[in-house]
């Protein structure tokens, strides 16, 4: 048995509104998922319900409180024989334009020994989170930037906090999504690969500088919340909006246009839950939850 420290998760939902650029350090996992609009989900086979979680005690963050890393590893599968590890975390939804930059640290606890591999996927199509449901699926994930040890080698995986930059291109300005992706066959507690992975001090660094967080609060306002069945959308400075709803895992179930500065979407079919409403425009990009009663 692999003897490492973790803790049980569930997925948990959330939805805020985001800035173009994005910094993280994980000092607090459970904030990013309930109030951060990040989201993960295992598709590992057997899947036991691990997630990207809070480091607990496998690792000395790269920076911050000791702790302050967050942690996949072969846990997320079958504990005591084999299984298949496939474990997504997602950040919130961003504008995808040529010359962002996606950089991070990683770290893996036994590479040398139980070898682990890490992607890193865009969703270009769109800001939801899906993958499809099986072990080997990436559903709208189907851009690759990145893969960390792609053959499963004894030394390709770095066991020191290592840096990894990705710069955008081809991309159009269109709302997306990025994520990362724990894959690791033949892993588990008897498994031959797979060991603990970490990430800290996450940016996306948007080209769009100019765009700031208050400006976003100031521009779009959302009413009633919750709603039964109009959302009112008033925009301080009308330009072209299109409009998204996605529910609670991350499917869009309504789109179209906004035409006025005050325009409503008829939310009415919708069944009872929560929601979130995406509005972009070619160089902002506004999410916001609402409650459908």
């Amino acid at each position: 048995m692999k003897k490492l420290s973790c803790i049980f998760s569930s997925i948990i939902i959330s939805s805020s509104l985001n800035a173009q650029s994005i910094s993280e350090n994980f000092d607090n996992v459970f904030s990013i998922y309930t109030s951060g609009n990040w989201w993960s989900i295992n598709n590992s086979n057997p899947n036991n319900g691990y997630i990207w979680d809070q480091d607990f005690g496998n690792f000395t963050a790269f920076s911050g409180p000791t702790n302050s890393s967050i942690t996949a590893g072969w846990y997320c599968t079958d504990t005591v024989g084999t299984g298949d590890a496939s474990v997504w975390l997602f950040t919130p939804p961003v504008l995808l334009n040529n010359g962002d930059t996606i950089s991070f640290y990683t770290i893996s606890f036994n590479n040398e020994i139980y070898p682990d591999r890490l992607e890193l996927r865009l969703n270009t199509t769109g800001t939801d989170t899906s993958v499809g449901s099986t072990e080997t699926s990436v559903g709208n994930f189907t851009t690759l930037l990145l893969t960390i040890n792609p053959l499963l080698d004894t030394f390709n995986y770095p066991t020191s906090w290592t840096n990894y930059s990705v710069v955008l291109s081809g991309m159009t300005g269109n709302p997306g999504r990025i994520a990362f992706r724990y894959v690791v066959p033949n892993t588990g507690g008897s498994g031959s690969n797979g060991s603990v992975v970490a990430i800290d001090d996450f940016q996306f660094i948007s080209t769009l500088t100019s765009i700031k967080q208050e400006q976003d609060l100031i521009s779009f306002q959302l009413f009633p919340n919750p709603v039964s069945d109009k959302l009112m959308v008033k925009i301080a400075q009308f330009e072209k909006i299109r409009y998204r709803i996605l529910d609670m895992y991350g499917k869009s179930v309504l789109s179209g246009n906004l035409d006025s500065s005050t325009s409503s979407i008829n939310v009415y079919s919708l069944t009872k839950g929560i929601y979130q409403v995406e509005l972009s425009t070619p160089t902002h990009l506004f999410t916001q939850k609402f409650i459908k009663q």
